[in-house]
């Protein structure tokens, strides 16, 4: 095969049969979300989607016949399609997004009601009850939704004038509660708790659930998880209404999330969903469905928490935003459960479920081994979703020189340094929605019109700025005289990207993002604190350039599961955006709310100069199974002549 310098990789694809889009779908639209180089490409190549032909109808990669004859006698409704899901995803990312703002403005409304009522009833007064505005009732029989014909009312109910005609009262119009240190430390403690306990039970869980799919079928899989999102609504609405009911009051919360991360959460119904896509797909047309299922996927993401501000701005009410969201899972979930066909075959589960009962007798602890020695053993597979970061072990560097002495090969290990830094910034956003609630006064409406302003520039430079200075730079990572070109996977010859140029992008977009930061931190108005966050756009190139040199290095030093490095990749990005990440911005921010809330914003300025510097210690994999000695840098890229 002739190695082609002018088609830019698909590293997803290289990877496995799907690119690894199982991230949380508010990386599109979030300042500090990250989006990978085949999310990037794809986006791309859904904008010239109009330009492809329409491809046959597929049935994936089936080795058996008989069933692929069977398949293709089954009328439309009971033939799996990745159309199937198409229709959906815009639906779900929509109601995702949508309610990524308001859940905020609710868990204010409940901690202010709890912890300082008196303020709650100047800034809600359509949420307290008639009687109030002329006796104070006691704080344990206010409700934030009674009203004297209801006690369980969830519509607003607001004062009257002399004729008994409501009057309409702008919503939340003091900031008080937004403003209270104690309200908002509540706040920031409940969204770090919730967020440790979906990110780690789905850390732990996604990988069980994935093989379950192979055994039993994607649709029971997407079923299973959609139910935990369902439970999740469901317990938010009951919570938030009959709080003051519940022993512990709004911590009930945590209850829903915590039943969606033991079923697997989004990273499981996303991988479901694209395992889907695969085998319904082949390599024909995967790279053109899973483009529109992504741009499908961006759209709804996009236009979600706009859609949210006008919801709220119509009705006045936060939670009609979580009914509208509640209906989008509810018609998904109607699809999954009566209506999608399944992909998996009844082979392919047979030999799946074959595979898995001859894993589960090799992994069987010894019968010599004693009691604690077979825990120990029970609890090493517990955490074996943790070993794909052995990839980033530092290795023996080989320097073809006898009278050079070994040393370590630390350059992935700093990459993934880098990548967790940064990706723990994602952990910030809803305390980041607090500190502009509480600098600027910004409302639940306000913060949804930012969120899809801010969605749209990382579009624009992800679509239109970023391909630019990517498609003119062509070095190649190989030499076509590379003794061992043909010893190396097909992947390899398809990289055209010096990887001292996607270093240098990596760094640059770090850069952008400290800048930026900085200037967030010192923001003392809205203007430059969304202009600020618009130019950070530009630091969206840092996954797909960082995840390029990552690649590079990896298969300089012989390896060749590609697959297992974007595993663990995965594995650092759910550390540290859904359990590090929140856990510290949430201690920050309520640590440092009353004296210095602007905290918050140095570390994240600080997680990014941590991943620059380690940036700056990274040696650029030119040349293949070549290294720079850190103590001569003069050495040669080619082995010494004797």
């Amino acid at each position: 095969m002739s190695y082609n310098p002018t088609s830019r990789p698909n590293l997803s694809r290289c990877a496995t049969s799907v690119p690894r889009q199982a991230q949380a779908g508010e990386d599109l639209i979030l300042p500090d979300g990250a989006v990978e180089e085949g999310t990037a490409e794809l986006l791309a190549e859904f904008l010239r989607s109009g330009s492809h032909q329409e491809a046959a109808p597929d049935h994936g990669d089936i080795e058996n016949e008989g069933e692929l004859v069977r398949r293709r006698s089954l009328p439309w409704w009971k033939t799996p399609s990745p159309y199937w899901l198409l229709f959906a995803i815009p639906l779900s990312s929509l109601a995702m997004s949508a309610t990524i703002a308001p859940r905020v403005e609710i868990y204010r409304m409940l901690a202010c009601s709890v912890h300082k009522p008196d303020i709650f009833r100047e800034d809600y007064p359509e949420y307290v009850p008639r009687a109030s505005f002329t006796a104070y009732r006691s704080p344990s029989n206010i409700s934030i939704f009674s009203s004297p014909s209801s006690s369980h009312s969830l519509l607003p109910i607001g004062p009257s004038n002399e004729a008994g005609t409501p009057v309409n009262l702008p919503f939340s119009k003091s900031q008080k509660c937004a403003t209270d240190p104690v309200v908002t430390a509540a706040v920031a403690t409940l969204i770090a708790v919730i967020s440790v306990c979906t990110g780690l039970l789905s850390l732990i869980t996604t990988a069980w659930w994935g093989a379950f799919s192979d055994r039993h079928g994607r649709v029971k899989v997407m079923g299973v998880s959609i139910i935990g999102l369902l439970l999740t609504d469901a317990g938010f609405l009951l919570v938030t209404n009959f709080y003051r009911h519940l022993p512990g009051g709004y911590w009930w919360l945590v209850v829903g999330p915590t039943i969606e991360g033991l079923l697997g959460g989004y990273t499981t119904a996303a991988a479901s969903a694209h395992a889907y896509i695969a085998d319904t797909t082949n390599e024909g047309n995967r790279s053109r469905i899973l483009s529109l299922n992504l741009g499908l996927m961006f759209s709804g993401m996009a236009f979600g928490p706009t859609v949210g501000s006008l919801l709220f701005r119509t009705f006045h009410h936060p939670l009609a935003v979580f009914y509208m969201a509640t209906a989008c899972h509810a018609l998904y979930t109607f699809l999954v459960w009566f209506i999608l066909p399944e992909s998996v075959t009844e082979l392919q589960m047979t030999k799946a479920k074959a595979r898995h009962i001859a894993a589960l007798e090799a992994n069987n602890p010894p019968n010599e081994y004693s009691t604690s020695l077979k825990i120990l053993f029970k609890l090493r597979l517990l955490f074996s979703f943790l070993s794909p970061l052995a990839t980033f072990w530092p290795s023996d560097r080989d320097f073809n020189h006898p009278l050079k002495r070994r040393a370590r090969d630390w350059n992935l290990t700093l990459t993934a340094i880098a990548y967790g830094f940064v990706i723990s910034v994602m952990g910030s956003y809803q305390y980041k929605f607090q500190y502009a609630s509480l600098q600027f006064g910004w409302t639940t409406e306000t913060i949804g019109y930012w969120l899809s302003l801010v969605g749209a520039a990382r579009a624009i430079f992800l679509v239109a700025i970023l391909p630019a200075p990517t498609s003119t730079e062509t070095t190649p990572l190989l030499s076509g005289s590379e003794p061992s070109e043909q010893l190396m996977p097909k992947m390899i010859k398809k990289e055209i990207h010096s990887p001292s140029f996607d270093l240098g992008l990596a760094r640059f977009s770090i850069l952008v993002e400290i800048i930026c930061y900085t200037f967030m931190a010192f923001a003392l108005t809205s203007i430059p604190f969304t202009t600020a966050s618009l130019i950070a756009s530009f630091g969206a190139g840092f996954t797909p350039a960082l995840q390029s040199v990552t690649l590079a290095l990896y298969t300089r030093r012989g390896g060749t599961e590609v697959g297992r490095l974007f595993g663990a990749l995965a594995v650092i990005q759910t550390l540290s955006a859904q359990i590090l990440g929140p856990a510290l911005y949430g201690f920050v921010f309520v640590k440092t709310i009353t004296a210095f809330p602007s905290a918050i914003m140095f570390v994240s300025v600080f997680s990014a100069l941590i991943a620059f510097l380690a940036l700056l210690l990274v040696r650029s994999p030119n040349q293949r199974h070549t290294f720079v000695d850190c103590e001569d840098s003069s050495t040669s890229s080619s082995p010494p002549s004797n």
